[in-house]
């Protein structure tokens, strides 16, 4: 139990100071800013795909209370 405990609190201090070098290098900084690109483009598209969602509900709700206006004449 303490020896896990001692390895994670190692693993930890390691990843703290290793991790600002690592990100500050070339490679993965280009891949960090595609990643975040990638998920901006999911982010818009997912946004595109829930406002024409909306749009097909305005369009149904109208329709509907048109024809319940129609059937009430």
């Amino acid at each position: 139990m303490l020896h896990n405990r001692i390895v994670i609190a190692a693993g930890s201090f390691l990843l703290g100071t290793v991790a600002p070098a690592v990100l500050k290098s070339e490679p993965v900084h280009k891949l960090c800013v595609k990643g975040v690109a990638a998920g901006m483009r999911a982010k818009s598209r997912y946004e595109q795909i829930v406002e024409e969602a909306r749009a097909e509900a305005g369009d149904i709700v109208a329709e509907a209370l048109y024809v319940n206006m129609a059937d009430a004449k």
